[in-house]
């Protein structure tokens, strides 16, 4: 295993692969002597070492996590700068649609306009041709009043 190096609450130093072997060693070492307490003491560094070897596995899906949180992040800017340009060109399509309506609103209108004063002219014509017709015989400038109604 590589050295660990865990942080401890309240200044406790950790242990190194170093220390628990030598307490493993004179664990054995007293065996013979008090062998309740060296079972003890084996128990204690077989958990320590286990606590050891969680904190290690903790540490490196922490660091795992963190590279993905850090590409997940990237990942967000980058489809901020793609929705913020997406939202630019829709700012941009509404205007020229809101200048390319408002143009074919004023053409409707001229168009408008322009068939009024074609049936106006029309009835004009109409009126003119119909004074023609009667034998009436009128000054040009009168039958054109009459055309336009201003008798």
């Amino acid at each position: 295993m590589s050295e660990r190096i865990i942080n401890l609450p309240d200044g406790l130093q950790p242990m190194s692969e170093e220390d628990l072997k030598t307490i493993w060693n004179k664990a054995d070492d007293a065996r013979g002597e008090e062998a309740h307490m060296s079972n003890d003491v084996f128990d204690l560094v077989n958990a320590l070492d286990a606590a050891y070897a969680q904190i290690d596995s903790l540490q490196q899906q922490v660091n795992g996590l963190n590279e993905e949180s850090l590409a997940n992040f990237r990942t967000a800017a980058e489809r901020g700068k793609q929705l913020a340009e997406r939202d630019r060109t829709i700012a941009q399509l509404q205007e020229m649609d809101e200048l390319h309506t408002s143009g074919a609103k004023q053409l409707v209108q001229d168009l408008h306009t322009l068939r009024v004063d074609r049936d106006k002219l029309q009835e004009a014509l109409e009126q003119v041709q119909c004074h023609l017709h009667s034998e009436q015989y009128m000054t040009a400038e009168s039958i054109v009043d009459a055309a336009l109604g201003r008798e």
